[in-house]
């Protein structure tokens, strides 16, 4: 095990299917690095293939954002989570700040 392993903090648990990865949408340095706890299949997307994908599909794609990052930073009360509907009328660079701001590791 790594020494940066050892001395980890968990900021968040994330489930199957989960995505992440938030300076994507932005084009910021990341905030964290991510763990696993036991062997995990990741896709990686490429920000140019991200965005090509978020331009053409942002309906389906904006319920994939919405949760983990609406989780993170306001906590688990429904009503502040990012409205999907909202959402799909966004641009990469608009995304709200409660979503470009966010550390995960699962």
């Amino acid at each position: 095990m790594l020494a940066e392993a050892r001395d980890a903090v968990t900021i968040c648990t994330l489930g199957i299917g989960t995505a992440f990865g938030e300076s994507i949408l932005d084009n910021t340095p990341r905030h964290a690095t991510i763990v696993t706890r036991e062997f995990s299949e990741l896709l990686r997307i490429e920000q140019k293939e991200f965005k090509s994908l978020w331009e053409k599909y942002r309906q389906c794609m904006a319920g994939l954002l919405a949760p983990p990052y609406g989780v993170m930073e306001s906590g688990p009360s429904s009503d502040r989570m990012p409205d999907k509907e909202n959402m799909s009328n966004l641009t990469l660079g608009s995304m709200p700040k409660n979503l470009n701001k966010v550390s995960l590791s699962i």
